[in-house]
């Protein structure tokens, strides 16, 4: 028998080669924001093989970008029936169903996506954002504490926490969370503004005037932190100081 018959392997369809060529096109277009391009190539492919998991996915996704979401949804549901085993596929129908406002729907998506892929820090955060917004603010906690579990170092995720301590009045839970924010980075201007506004909810000026400074040592054109400096400053008695912080919000806006 001819050895080199037994050495050849068989050749590639030449119509699988073009599409996954075509495909990794289509990828790049849309990674470098060339959305038309990439749909062009998508629709191209589908024409050939109607059930492409990933053309019909990466449509859905550009629909999704583009804000066509009835387009999106129902692309992203054509690739699920294609192979439901993909955490990704539910991740985008997760979010798509989210924007038309289906929240039901959208948690059970982000449900099915852990389902598959347990470890999905993402999916446990967005999930955790829906059931806010559906007011089921303990089992958003909950999901939330999973993500952190998950990814401990996310700001993101820490920040939604403290969002829904509050709408739950829980102020004391939100100011830790936040002082937790500000362990990871330090420089988080957005979390010192907020957290001196929950502190002086609260009543403890003096750490709600820490962290407006802290605020200012970030961002000294602040003319908000320095007006809410001055109202604190002269609730302590501190005219002086309460003066000057009224006088740099009046240098940096005099109007």
């Amino acid at each position: 028998m001819n050895s080199k018959q037994n050495d050849r392997r068989p050749e590639k369809d030449p119509n699988q080669v073009d599409v996954e060529r075509d495909l990794q096109r289509a990828i790049g277009f849309h990674q470098t924001g060339k959305l038309q391009q990439a749909e062009l190539i998508c629709q191209q492919i589908l024409q050939i093989h109607p059930q492409h998991f990933t053309a019909l996915h990466l449509l859905g996704v550009i629909a999704y970008q583009v804000e066509n979401f009835e387009i999106a949804v129902d692309l992203i549901q054509q690739a699920v029936k294609v192979d439901p085993n993909q955490s990704s596929c539910f991740f985008s129908l997760g979010l798509t169903l989210k924007k038309q406002g289906r929240l039901g729907e959208a948690i059970n998506a982000y449900y099915k996506v852990l389902e598959i892929e347990p470890k999905n820090a993402d999916a446990y955060n967005n999930l955790g954002n829906i059931l806010g917004l559906s007011g089921q603010l303990e089992e958003a906690v909950d999901t939330y504490r999973k993500a952190l579990e998950i990814n401990p170092d996310d700001i993101r995720t820490y920040n939604n926490l403290s969002v829904v301590f509050q709408k739950q009045g829980k102020l004391a839970e939100a100011i830790d969370t936040y002082y937790k924010i500000l362990e990871i980075d330090p420089t988080d201007v957005g979390v010192c503004r907020s957290l001196g506004m929950l502190l002086t909810e609260q009543g403890k000026l003096e750490e709600a005037i820490e962290a407006y400074y802290k605020v200012l040592e970030i961002d000294s054109t602040d003319v908000g932190i320095y007006n809410n400096l001055g109202v604190l400053l002269k609730e302590q008695g501190k005219f002086k100081e309460a003066i000057d912080a009224y006088c740099k919000a009046l240098e940096i806006f005099p109007g």
